[in-house]
């Protein structure tokens, strides 16, 4: 696109599909080498041709086993914390109200939305693709009234310019969906889209199913696999004839951001296009605020540009591979055990030309011992990628050794190391739910002050948040910090801080009151942020209140 788009251009449906292809076509690279992921992740070969006919071809699942215990070890660790969100109110009436706003939030995550399994798809896509994407939707809710919610999406069917850093900064982002007939249908029906657009759309859809052509001159189709029922193969047959519909959010000069949906096929008519942007005013607010897009990236890297972080199967290629020579080496060899090179009579002595043979006198041997030698060198290149993707296992796994033994002092330095690698991996997973939730929060309460209150919330026993409440500033935090994984490090700390007893009278002389009371609710926040939000929030902390404030 070389200029902007305005919402009074009726061409701007083409423009932007123009603009999407090209998108597609510059990601390309990208999306070979996602492609190239998955194969590696799911690889049951080691090589295209064996050494002979029938030999062994065996793949050490290096990759896959990775992704799935750092998948296992992040959403566990992520869960354990008391609350999915912790609300940590900015102002009086925020830091009144945060403890109920908080569990009415964590009450909706855990009963209201299936998000332990959704949580897990997101780190997997994190894991194998080096991102993941998650897109905040509304649901229907107690008496029809909607309530936010969030679903994962394939990375490979969310789209944006390759120059995007972030979803925030994105000129465009779109979601590339499939519906069935009946799907469509109903989505039509529920979403108004133009019965004139969706006939046609029917209409055309004579083919079933179409390969992805990601240079743009074809509109993108993606398989089945992506966007529906996913596949390790990503090769799912399909009897049903699926409509392909773009959701497209996108940034006009002249009305700001706006969202549309068209099919592909006919850009220039379009099924729906609305404002993006919040419907009723709030408060004080004189005009609506800017609407966050509804995407959210989870970066398995701190890198900078949309696509250039990397997957467990880009960084673990070349170790994956090693591991499966050497297995598939082993495989060869024992196989070889049990098929003589060449057998006969010798001065009518019978023998067999093999390893472990004799002949005249004379054994043949090995070059190399394969059931030992060959196990080690496997273990070496696992325990080399574990300690590449920052797995405890990899830390830990040669204490056993006899030639490697640890001092308890060792080992405790390096399981810190690890957990700190383990740690930043669920911290760096964690922020991006925060901002998701906080988003979520967004919506649940702008919604709840313009219907005095009343929420589509899944409450038990007919439990209601104050009104008071919705209108409070919160900053919302997610996951378990690293200095409460270990439970026994921060009850160390705790007692530590009782060292500080006997000089708190002199601080409180010298520096005042005001200044020790924060300073030791910065302890307390180093410590433990959860406990330093239950200090804020208990009775009788009104000066340790103001403190905060």
């Amino acid at each position: 696109m070389n200029g902007e788009l305005m919402a009074s251009d009726k061409a701007r449906f083409s423009a932007l599909k123009t603009a999407i292809d090209a998108d597609l076509s510059d990601r390309r690279d990208w999306f070979a080498r996602a492609e190239k992921n998955r194969t590696e992740r799911f690889k049951r070969q080691n090589t295209a041709k064996p050494v002979y006919d029938g030999a062994p071809n065996l793949v050490d699942p290096l990759i896959d086993d990775m992704v799935r215990e750092l998948k296992q070890s992040c959403v566990t660790v992520l869960w354990q914390a008391p609350r999915l969100a912790q609300f940590i109110g900015l102002d009086p009436v925020a830091v009144e109200y945060a403890e109920a706003a908080e569990a009415v939030f964590d009450f909706h995550l855990r009963h209201g939305c299936k998000t332990r399994a959704r949580v897990s798809q997101i780190v997997d896509d994190e894991l194998t693709f080096g991102f993941g994407v998650a897109k905040l939707v509304e649901a229907p809710g107690r008496g029809v009234l909607p309530v936010p919610d969030f679903i994962p999406v394939s990375p490979l069917s969310v789209v944006v310019p390759t120059a995007t850093g972030e979803f925030s900064e994105a000129e465009r982002v779109c979601h590339m969906m499939k519906f069935t007939r009946a799907e469509f249908l109903r989505a039509v029906a529920a979403n108004g889209w133009d019965e004139e657009t969706a006939r046609l759309a029917l209409a055309t859809v004579l083919v079933k199913k179409s390969g992805s052509d990601q240079s743009g001159t074809v509109y993108a189709m993606r398989d089945i696999g992506e966007d529906r029922a996913r596949f390790r193969d990503s090769a799912l047959a399909n009897s049903q004839t699926m409509v392909d519909v773009w959701e497209v959010y996108y940034e006009t000069a002249d009305l700001g951001r706006r969202v549309c949906c068209f099919c592909p096929q006919f850009p220039d008519l379009v099924l729906s296009d609305r404002p993006w942007t919040w419907v009723a005013l709030i408060g004080a607010e004189s005009e609506p605020p800017v609407r966050d897009w509804p995407f959210v990236q989870f970066r398995n890297e701190d890198a900078t540009g949309f696509y250039n972080t990397r997957g467990i199967p880009e960084i673990l290629e070349v170790d994956q591979k090693e591991a499966s020579t050497y297995r598939t080496t082993r495989a060869i060899a024992i196989d070889f055990a049990g098929k003589p090179f060449l057998s006969g009579h010798r001065r009518s002595t019978p023998f067999r030309f093999r390893a472990g043979e004799f002949l005249d006198g004379m054994e043949i041997v090995w070059a190399k011992n394969p059931g030992v030698d060959h196990v080690y060198q496997q273990d070496y290149s696992r325990n080399l990628a574990m300690k590449r993707v920052g797995s405890t296992q990899g830390a830990i796994a040669s204490v056993a050794g006899a030639d490697q033994r640890k001092t308890a002092t060792e080992v405790n330095a390096m399981m810190s190391a690890a957990n700190g690698m383990s740690t930043d991996a669920v911290d760096r997973f964690a922020e991006p739910f925060a901002q998701l939730f906080s988003m979520m929060w967004l919506h649940m309460s702008r919604h709840a002050r313009t219907q005095d209150g009343k929420t589509g919330l899944m409450l038990a026993g007919g439990a209601v948040l104050a009104q008071p409440a919705w209108s409070g500033e919160y900053c919302i935090s997610t996951g378990v910090s690293g200095r409460s994984v270990n439970q026994h490090r921060t009850l160390a700390s705790l007692t530590n801080m009782g060292q500080l007893a006997p000089v708190i009278d002199s601080m409180t002389q010298t520096l005042g009151p005001e200044s020790v009371k924060a300073f030791m609710l910065w302890i307390f926040n180093t410590v433990d942020t959860e406990l330093a939000r239950r200090i804020q929030s208990g009775p009788g902390t009104k000066e340790v209140k103001n403190a905060a404030v």
